[in-house]
């Protein structure tokens, strides 16, 4: 069961859904809107720096809070 990335057009925010079917129907969490957009989810690979080292995610922690979006979102900006 996949874990897709969407944008509410509606207030704008990102936010993430288990969809367990091509049929599961998706409204934003924060405002209930429907008019949505999948993004293109960005595959966190290793690569380069010392061995055992992870990658810095969007908010330049190893391992960032659930939610975090690079932009303020999870309270670490």
């Amino acid at each position: 069961m996949p874990i897709y990335e969407y944008l509410c057009n509606d207030c704008e925010k990102p936010f993430e859904e288990l969809v367990m079917s091509a049929a599961t129907a998706v409204a934003c969490p924060l405002c209930e809107g429907t008019d949505i957009e999948r993004l293109m989810s960005v595959v966190n690979a290793r690569s380069g720096g010392r061995s055992g080292e992870l990658p810095a995610t969007a908010c330049g922690r190893p391992s960032a809070p659930p939610g975090c979006d690079g932009h303020g979102g999870c309270g670490c900006h």
